[in-house]
């Protein structure tokens, strides 16, 4: 099989240069299209709701604000975490995501 591939490579030479010269072009352009950053974000997606309820204490905030948009996001597809802050007056819920490309 070997034998055979370098039997052709040898007698049609203009081809084989040809292709070589076609992959080199190839990689030199795909080389200077790549996007590089310097500091890429590698963090996953991830999102926050945040919620005003002025005038409450946090207690009431978490129980009557925080919790039930935890229990209505619990449902979400690839959701990996829920993280949630309840500070005097404001509710701040994250949800972060699977980094899987659909």
């Amino acid at each position: 099989m070997t034998g055979t591939i370098a039997k052709y490579a040898l007698r049609h030479r203009a081809i084989v240069l040809a292709l070589t010269l076609l992959f080199v072009v190839a990689g030199v352009n795909a080389f200077e299209h790549l996007p590089v950053e310097a500091y890429p974000d590698v963090t996953n997606v991830s999102f926050q709701i945040i919620s005003l309820f002025p005038g409450h204490a946090a207690e009431e905030v978490e129980r009557l604000v925080t919790i039930p948009i935890e229990n209505q996001m619990n449902g979400i597809p690839d959701r990996t975490s829920i993280r949630s802050v309840s500070i005097f007056g404001l509710s701040q819920v994250t949800i972060t995501f699977e980094d899987s490309p659909r």
